[in-house]
């Protein structure tokens, strides 16, 4: 349960502040469902990186940003 609540809380989160990134770097928007469900498929991703180091959480944070800009309008 608890684990859960902590994969909501980093998901929606996450979501926000890419989403807010985008609108203010490249005035680019996008629907809160769609961030949702891409930053959900990279979860496995983020936690492997989280457990190996900094330098490669960044580099997937990076193309999860530059995937959301593809995708938005």
């Amino acid at each position: 349960l608890y684990g859960q609540l902590i994969a909501i809380l980093l998901c929606s989160s996450t979501m926000f502040q890419m989403r807010q990134l985008l609108l203010r770097k490249k005035k680019r928007e996008m629907s809160e469902y769609k961030a949702i469900y891409m930053i959900k498929d990279y979860f496995l991703l983020l936690f492997q990186a989280i457990q190996k180091d900094t330098q490669e959480l960044s580099k997937i944070l990076i193309r999860l940003f530059n995937l959301l800009q593809q995708n938005g309008r």
